[in-house]
């Protein structure tokens, strides 16, 4: 049911911005976030999707420098950027229509036939495009620049930060400050990373659209995208591919098969990695905690996700304390 905060449709102002003089029709709202719209818009020649925020300091120019960037790279499959702006307090983004299957209707996230492909895909990304420093990649006048703190373990101490905010007073708290304490004792162990690479940072199978060969068709919303070590990529893949069931070492073969076939492997992949899925452990705690559930009201602590996702948060932990 529509209601203020979840409109089916964009505001006029932002459809007659981002395209005018053309006749333009709504086919459906594509997600239900009370901040942030997604819309599936239709042309005379074109399907479009439609990209809207009034979140404070969300910019969605980040996205669509980051697009363009990599739209001439071959072998990174996104969406041309059709326009980019403001309307007063709301930014908007305009992008070509994917074609394909969302992965997550794929056998959820498909075979290790795509997993090789998303790790081709993700190895492409980290030669594409790197940086001097880590941290928020901002658009700077039709480039990218990276806006602090400069190094990556400032950068996941931001991260662990933030979510700590937001985990506060949920059953996730004490993991939150937990992680930050682990950060800080195994810093020199994700320190000064031997290079920095552009991350998309939340490749999960709703973010990848696959063709009728099970190849990776097209990679979308890049707007968490960092600047940081490319083993927090590989990596999160193994937290976010699969909704159900675990991600086996014969699917991390895969992946890693498709990422060597481009790249060598990141220095200090199997020392980071441990650390990695604790503190990505987190970010699926926001996910829970900060998302859609908490929007229909309190988080049930004894409910079977949120138990599941403390018993894996310890089993990493204890891997930690044990290697």
């Amino acid at each position: 049911m529509e209601d203020a905060d979840h409109p089916r449709d964009p505001p006029d102002d932002i459809v007659t911005a981002a395209f005018p003089n053309k006749n333009v029709r709504v086919v459906q709202r594509l997600n239900g976030r009370a901040t942030n719209g997604v819309y599936e818009l239709v042309t005379d020649r074109a399907r479009i999707v439609l990209k809207t925020t009034n979140r404070a300091g969300w910019r969605l120019d980040k996205e669509a420098a980051i697009l363009r960037k990599l739209a001439p790279v071959r072998g990174i499959p996104v969406p041309g950027v059709i326009d980019c702006g403001t309307v007063g307090d709301t930014s908007y983004l305009a992008i070509e229509f994917c074609e394909g299957t969302v992965a997550a209707d794929v056998t959820n996230g498909g075979g290790r036939a795509l997993l090789r492909a998303l790790g081709r895909l993700v190895a492409i990304v980290h030669n594409a495009v790197g940086f001097s420093q880590a941290g928020n990649p901002v658009a700077d006048d039709g480039s990218i620049r990276v806006d602090g703190p400069g190094d990556w373990v400032g950068t996941l101490e931001e991260l662990l930060d933030a979510e700590a905010q937001i985990l506060r007073d949920t059953p996730f708290e004490s993991a939150a400050n937990r992680a930050k304490s682990l950060l800080a004792d195994h810093a020199s162990t994700v320190a000064d990373p031997s290079t920095i690479r552009l991350l998309h940072t939340d490749l999960n199978p709703e973010n990848v659209f696959v063709d009728s060969e099970g190849e990776v068709s097209c990679v979308i919303d890049w707007e968490y995208a960092t600047a940081g070590d490319p083993v927090w990529d590989v990596t999160s893949v193994e937290q976010t591919w699969f909704y159900e069931g675990p991600f086996t070492s014969a699917d991390r073969d895969a992946l890693l098969e498709g990422y060597r076939a481009i790249r060598k492997l990141p220095a200090g992949y199997e020392r980071r990695r441990p650390l990695y899925l604790v503190f990505l452990s987190v970010g699926k705690m926001v996910g829970l905690a900060g998302g859609s559930e908490a929007d229909q009201g309190d988080v049930d602590a004894s409910s079977e996700r949120i138990q599941q996702l403390h018993r894996q948060f310890e089993c990493r932990i204890d891997a930690i304390a044990d290697g």
